[in-house]
């Protein structure tokens, strides 16, 4: 897991800390599906997935140490992201 914070650390230092900045973190099913296509990953069942808006790494650290893997995303996918997780976690719920 340590792998994983310092992985999404050099993807923070990378943007730079003076804009706002948007993180996918996932399990490796989720990120195989991301990975084929963001299609794959919004027309599938999984909601082992998280989306992040940060300005500053402190905010999300503790967050991201319950997932396997993670990559920096646009503003564009996370929208996209966001809402397909809400979507599929209301159906949980209703």
């Amino acid at each position: 897991m340590l792998t994983l914070f310092y992985a999404c650390y050099f993807l923070v230092i990378m943007e730079g800390h003076s804009k706002l900045l948007f993180l996918l973190a996932s399990n490796g099913e989720a990120m195989a599906l991301y990975e084929q296509s963001l299609r794959s990953l919004t027309n599938s069942g999984t909601t082992d997935f998280m989306v992040f808006k940060y300005s500053n790494w402190q905010d999300i650290s503790k967050d991201l140490e319950e997932w396997e893997d993670c990559t920096a995303i646009d503003e564009p996918t996370y929208i996209k992201l966001y809402a397909n997780l809400c979507k599929k976690l209301r159906k949980r719920i209703s």
